[in-house]
């Protein structure tokens, strides 16, 4: 008889422990269904604001009215930045006649010798000094020449070219 009491009290304990859990997991169930139920009515009431928001002839005007400002700004700035590469644009042309210029101005005292044979070894500066002597019969000293050299030859170019820099820019310094 001890032994069938003990075995009731432990099946009622453990009854009142499962049931008890039963309980637990039946409101935690409830619970989530009810918070799902509310998760859905908010979100339902949150949906209908933002519809009758969006729908709003006041909240579309002050959304326009915004934009239209902001649309201001970004044209004011996008002006700005067009006078900006224009002027850009003119100053660089400006600069690069001004940088031509000076490169033709650079060149007026260049002489270009085309068909003066290559010789191995040559010395650019004589054979200039002796060509313009034996061919145009004007005596120029080195002091005259400022920088005597070849061109770069192209594949295929013939004949080869020299270039000359002449210090002298009138005729006074040429002896006959």
């Amino acid at each position: 008889m001890a032994g069938s009491n003990t075995e009731r009290v432990t099946r009622s304990a453990t009854s009142d422990k499962d049931e008890s859990l039963i309980q637990k997991m039946a409101g935690s169930n409830t619970e989530r269904v009810t918070r799902s139920a509310t998760s859905d009515k908010d979100e339902s009431l949150i949906q209908k604001i933002i519809e009758r928001v969006l729908i709003s002839p006041l909240f579309l005007e002050k959304l326009t009215s915004s934009l239209t400002e902001k649309l201001a700004v970004q044209d004011g700035h996008i002006k700005v930045c067009t006078e900006k590469v224009e002027l850009l644009e003119n100053k660089y042309q400006d600069l690069n006649n001004k940088l031509e210029s000076l490169e033709q101005y650079s060149r007026k005292n260049n002489l270009r010798i085309f068909g003066v044979p290559k010789v191995e070894g040559e010395h650019t500066e004589s054979t200039v000094i002796k060509l313009v002597k034996d061919k145009l019969n004007i005596s120029i000293s080195p002091n005259d020449i400022d920088c005597c050299h070849r061109l770069n030859e192209k594949e295929g170019q013939y004949p080869p070219k020299h270039i000359y820099e002449i210090i002298w820019e009138n005729d006074e310094n040429i002896n006959d």
